[in-house]
């Protein structure tokens, strides 16, 4: 009698050493995997309201500086805006202008629509202010362009009462750009501001890229998937195999001996799984 059962035994037991090693291996890689894809997701999420903070950052800036230009351009032609001069014309006649004619264009109909209003008022209150009642429908650069155009009637108005001839230098010194050393400072500022703001855009793009890969790498992370096929392998043949078929009792000899290569043919097997496995891990090098 040829009682194989120990060795059977013995055989199960080292393939679930193994397996338990393959096991704890997937299970820990998979926990960190996991942690990395939950902190990926956050980080990204954070560089979308990054990049949504200094985008309208950047929105708001440009507005204030079309605006700021608009309003230069209006107060330096601010006879032609009162003589009621279509957009077409005062641009095309102007130098090097700031700002584009499509930028100005919803600044100066504005500014055009209410130049009848205001002149209206002043000329049933004749007094060269601004009521109060107009002026709290105003924002701030309406309300800007309407005392410059209350100073020009006021100007003509004083012209006309004590005939002085019409005295251009006066009337450019008084709609000249506002270049004013804290107005220059703002403007320049602000181009400053969008630059920084484009800059660290441009940043979080590539940064995100980047994140984006590696949670694209981490959808089908190298060695999880041989790891849980080697796992696989370990207990099916290493040890629910020579596990159902114990007790092994034979009376041949020849039939041992079979058996017995048979059983540690299969441990082989495993062994030849496993290490090779990890032999692929250790042998992997990063793509370029």
């Amino acid at each position: 009698m040829y009682d194989l059962t120990n060795l059977i035994t013995t055989i199960a037991s080292s393939s679930a050493t193994l397996a338990a090693i393959i096991g704890g291996f997937i299970a820990s890689r998979l926990i960190a995997l996991n942690a990395e894809r939950a902190e990926l997701t956050v980080r990204i999420h954070e560089i979308d309201e990054e990049m949504v903070f200094r985008k309208s950052e950047v929105a708001e800036a440009r507005k204030e500086l079309i605006e700021d230009d608009a309003v230069d351009f209006i107060l330096y032609h601010i006879e032609e805006l009162i003589d009621g001069k279509p957009i077409d014309v005062v641009y095309s006649a102007a130098e090097r202008p700031g700002i584009s004619k499509e930028e100005l264009l919803p600044f100066w109909n504005r500014a055009l629509e209410l130049i009848p209003s205001l002149r209206e008022l002043i000329r049933v209150t004749k007094i060269f202010e601004i009521p109060s009642g107009f002026a709290e429908r105003l924002s701030d650069y309406e309300y800007e362009i309407c005392k410059e155009a209350i100073s020009v009637w006021e100007s003509r108005s004083n012209r006309q009462a004590t005939r002085f001839p019409y005295n251009i230098g006066m009337d450019l010194d008084r709609t000249l750009f506002r270049v004013s050393r804290d107005a220059n400072y703002w403007h320049q500022k602000k181009k400053e501001d969008i630059n920084v703001h484009m800059a660290h855009l441009e940043w979080l793009r590539l940064r995100k890229k980047q994140l984006e890969g590696r949670q694209e790498a981490l959808r089908k992370p190298r060695g999880v998937v041989d790891g849980l096929i080697v796992f696989l392998v370990a207990v099916v043949v290493g040890i629910i195999i020579p596990l159902m078929n114990i007790p092994v009792v034979l009376e041949d000899y020849a039939d041992m001996v079979v058996t017995k290569r048979l059983y540690i043919g299969l441990f082989s097997v495993v062994l030849i799984v496993v290490f090779s496995y990890f032999i692929g891990l250790a042998r992997w090098k990063d793509v370029k």
